[in-house]
């Protein structure tokens, strides 16, 4: 498994760093009687939003990183959560490309 290079900024910038746990519910509507739901499985997902600030050469390891360590962003790698430090197994998300703006 890979891990967050060290060469590459550890914690993002104030304000770029948002998480959101997505419904972990089924829910569907009988022909009688209320509404059911029941929770979907003992594991949720979090969609996470990071924003970092990097020099030159940190974008070029971070490239580097994202394109042959991952394989392009499909494999998983290990990184510590900027709040709780906890390390977790993250995956970026295979509808998005990083972005990277000029600020």
């Amino acid at each position: 498994m890979a891990t967050w290079p060290t060469t590459l900024p550890q914690c993002p910038i104030l304000n770029g760093f948002s998480e959101q746990r997505q419904r972990n519910v089924v829910a569907f509507e009988p022909d009688v009687g209320p509404p059911k739901m029941r929770r979907r499985s003992t594991a949720v997902a979090v969609s996470t939003a990071c924003a970092f600030r990097m020099s030159t050469t940190e974008l070029a390891a971070f490239n580097t990183f994202y394109e042959t360590t991952l394989s392009d962003g499909v494999l998983l790698f290990d990184w510590a959560h900027p709040i709780t430090k906890v390390t977790y197994s993250w995956m970026f998300d295979a509808k998005e490309a990083p972005r990277i703006d000029r600020m």
